[in-house]
């Protein structure tokens, strides 16, 4: 299974709860379409703007998404990867979890081994459902990522602070991923790590860094990070253990999710809450034009397309 390279090729919008939008009320709704972008680079550039901004799910960088915002006092805006559109008001903020769920287009090559397999098993899934795992998206793609929660739950700020910089480092160029191995090395010279780093690499993701030649303090250094960014990893951290959980279970019901206890210290709200252990998908049409899968369907809150289409296609 392979997908291409257009956004029009993973197509999302967000299903908001019946009645959220309304005629007035205390916040401002804007429908937000985006493609070759994330939600939180797009929340972000919006809260410089209007200030906070309350968003119910994060849609992915790659596909053409439509999702909603909430903001006290905001305007039209439009850019080369998105739009903002004004389409009522709401009493309240949306906040993460609060959309009903998803509905997807999407469109992939196939080989013929998976066209049959996509065939057998959307009968299968549409009548028991499939495992909600969840997918890379909210896990960071690997351990590495997220093994920074386990240093800040030891109060180890200095090696959580290094894992921060080593998952940066997987998304720089060649050159400073060079910079970064470097740094690494000296990682007990911070002084020196800055020294390799700057001017090659943005001044927030360096902000950290800064703070610790500054200060010699590391639990400050990582308080510099955007605590949107520290709450995701602490996420991905929880959809581990989950998935890891998941692995076990075979039986259709609702289980808790990992209670995470960071220090107080890291004011990070974790995420409490339960999760569907099996979900089915609405609504799944499939259709094949040579070599591609035309799908659409609906999920429910939290759910991945993209495990979805991993159980399609499975052999």
């Amino acid at each position: 299974m392979r997908f291409k390279n257009e956004p029009e090729d993973f197509i999302v919008k967000e299903i908001l709860p019946e009645g959220f939008i309304k005629k007035s009320g205390n916040f401002e709704v804007y429908r937000l379409v985006k493609r070759n972008i994330d939600t939180l680079s797009v929340v972000k550039e919006l809260k410089n703007k209007f200030g906070e901004v309350g968003y119910a799910g994060l849609k992915d960088k790659h596909g053409l998404t439509t999702q909603y915002i909430t903001m006290a006092r905001g305007e039209n805006q439009k850019s080369n990867n998105y739009s903002i559109e004004k389409v009522g008001y709401s009493d309240i903020k949306l906040e993460r979890g609060a959309n009903a769920g998803n509905s997807f287009e999407i469109r992939v090559e196939v080989t013929d081994d998976e066209k049959k397999n996509i065939e057998k098993n959307s009968e299968i899934i549409r009548k028991n459902g499939f495992k909600n795992y969840y997918d890379t998206q909210r896990t960071g793609h690997e351990l590495e990522h997220t093994s920074m929660v386990h240093y800040l739950l030891m109060k180890d700020y200095k090696t959580a602070l290094l894992r921060y910089y080593i998952h940066k480092s997987k998304y720089a160029n060649k050159k400073v991923k060079l910079l970064y191995k470097e740094c690494f090395k000296n990682w007990d010279d911070p002084v020196k790590c800055y020294t390799l780093l700057k001017g090659s690499v943005n001044n927030l993701i360096l902000n950290p860094l800064n703070a610790v030649v500054r200060t010699h303090d590391y639990l400050n250094a990582i308080l510099k990070i955007p605590k949107e960014e520290l709450e995701l990893l602490v996420a991905g951290y929880q959809a581990i253990i989950f998935n890891k959980d998941l692995d076990n279970i075979s039986e259709d019901k609702i289980i808790d999710l990992a209670v995470i206890e960071l220090p107080k210290e890291l004011g990070i709200k974790t995420r409490k809450g339960r999760r569907a252990t099996i979900v089915k998908p609405k609504n799944l049409e499939i259709t094949f034009e040579k070599s591609l899968a035309l799908l659409s369907f609906e999920l429910p809150k939290g759910a991945y397309a993209t495990i979805l289409l991993k159980e399609l296609v499975k052999a």
